[in-house]
């Protein structure tokens, strides 16, 4: 469950993903020769694609309407309580109703909902803390512009490698309900590029 904050629950300031590099410097695909590995291995592959791409997708939207939109800070969790949290598409914060596009956990465990602005101004309004906007939308957009991108060239890097993977591996037409072409066999050995599901980096 998340963490409210405490004061006044504090406003104002895909299944799992992650992104944990390739096992080899120079990101060498290997396809395993057993196929029960190999069928499993690229399902896992375009679960991932499904789920990281539709998530850098939104992010790059979100992004893009910035300018509108802000990172309003709801609560604070481990990473742990976080990725068990079912991220919600709306919340309601002092009888102020909002649409959530999307939401964000920065290292130090606090979590945002991305809204627009109006509404946040005015939960903070409700709060009496209409003056500290100001603040809360430049460290939305310090965040928005710098720790946000940061993971999300890991995602794009960890995409591009799990594309390549199915392209070499699986065949390019695999889905989740079987490959649609005979999957390719590449160089044996151990399974390589990236360990794609695991924790997430958020909605």
């Amino acid at each position: 469950m998340l963490i409210r904050l405490a004061s006044l629950a504090l406003l104002f300031g895909v299944v799992g993903l992650v992104w944990t590099g390739s096992v080899y410097a120079d990101d060498t695909i290997y396809c395993p020769n057993d196929p029960v590995q190999l069928k499993k291995q690229c399902a896992e592959k375009q679960a991932f694609i499904k789920k990281a791409q539709a998530l850098v997708d939104k992010w790059e939207r979100n992004y893009q309407h910035r300018g509108a939109y802000s990172l309003m800070r709801y609560g604070h969790a481990s990473k742990a309580q976080y990725n068990k949290w079912t991220k919600p598409s709306s919340v309601t914060v002092k009888g102020v109703p909002m649409k959530v596009y999307g939401t964000y956990r920065s290292s130090n465990g606090d979590v945002y909902v991305y809204v627009a602005d109006q509404k946040h101004k005015q939960v903070l309004n409700q709060y009496g803390k209409g003056n500290t906007f100001k603040s809360a939308k430049s460290n939305s957009n310090r965040i928005m512009s710098n720790n946000l991108q940061t993971k999300l060239n890991k995602y794009r890097h960890a995409l591009s490698q799990a594309y390549a993977y199915r392209a070499q591996c699986c065949g390019a037409r695999w889905t989740n309900d079987g490959p649609g072409s005979t999957p390719n066999r590449g160089n044996s050995g151990s399974s390589g590029g990236i360990d794609l599901l695991g924790v997430p980096m958020g909605n």
